[in-house]
């Protein structure tokens, strides 16, 4: 799977395509991969898998970073990747750049 992770100002991001070397025909099969730290959200994610064969699949993630994979997809077909929030520790930095709750500006 090639899944590359973005920061951009506020907004974290996943995108690109992968494709699977068996079916998957799955309700919360947990995997062996974890999601990156520096990407987690505050609570719980998803990364939505749309195959071009029609096919939908989802990569979940708890906040600490645990995926579970859920859908239908068969093998030999490429799926796009597309993910995207608003990362909640840059975002509590944005809104308080002093470092202290209710006393900070943002400009």
């Amino acid at each position: 799977m090639t899944v590359r992770l973005a920061k951009v100002g506020m907004m974290a991001f996943a995108f690109g395509n992968t494709s699977f070397s068996s079916d998957i025909n799955t309700n919360g099969q947990i995997v062996n991969e974890t999601m990156a730290a520096g990407f987690l959200p505050e609570d719980e994610g998803a990364i939505l898998l749309e195959g071009v064969n029609g096919q939908h699949g989802a990569l979940s993630f708890d906040s600490d970073g645990n995926i579970t994979i859920s859908g239908s997809m068969n093998r030999g077909y490429y799926f796009r990747v597309c993910w995207s929030h608003v990362h909640i520790d840059l975002l509590i930095a944005f809104r308080n750049p002093v470092g202290r709750l209710g006393r900070g500006r943002a400009t």
